[in-house]
């Protein structure tokens, strides 16, 4: 699997991972990682190693809500400097980056609102640069409206909304994956 796959697993069950599984899953992407590290540039995989040690120091402390920030921000640099394959733009995957982020402020012991609504921004911003791609218009209304739940939740500090509108953003993340796949 490519090192993406990790990161998002990882950041998928930081929460509720026993130690020994989130060392397994941490061994992975290190491994992936050192696979892959010729496919990145030199400073995309300086940065990528800034992340692996907040992914290390997080899991040491186990402050699962900075292991699973560091583990999407390990993700966000991956995708961001591999190329896509499949047909599926780049902008999906930072939508799925965009919705773990935002799951994870709202996990953390002390909701992370301030940066929940910056999530919710960048999943807007990317959503723009596609929206007019997706010619099947119910997934473009219904893909809209949760990136807009995704902003008025947060900055309402509407715990429930926000934790409907991010499952459903990320639920909608694999329906754009199909149809670009499939498109």
């Amino acid at each position: 699997m490519p090192a993406s796959e990790y990161f998002e697993t990882l950041t998928e069950t930081a929460f509720s991972a026993t130690p020994a599984q989130l060392d397994a899953t941490i061994a992975q992407a290190r491994a992936a990682v050192a696979r892959d590290r010729r496919t990145l540039s030199p400073p995309v995989a300086a940065l990528l190693d800034e992340r692996l040690r907040q992914i290390a120091d997080a899991r040491e402390g186990l402050n699962r809500a900075d292991l699973a920030i560091a583990s999407i921000e390990a993700f966000r640099l991956v995708v961001s400097a591999t190329s896509t394959a499949g047909g599926v733009p780049l902008e999906v995957s930072l939508l799925d980056y965009a919705g773990f982020r935002y799951g994870a402020d709202l996990k953390a012991p002390v909701v992370r609102w301030d940066d929940a609504a910056q999530a919710a921004d960048f999943a807007a911003e990317q959503w723009a640069l596609i929206s007019a791609r997706v010619s099947d218009q119910a997934l473009r209304s219904r893909f809209g409206a949760a990136v807009a739940a995704m902003a008025a939740s947060a900055r309402n500090r509407d715990a429930a909304g926000a934790a409907l509108a991010g499952a459903t953003e990320l639920d909608l993340v694999d329906e754009l994956e199909t149809f670009f796949a499939h498109g």
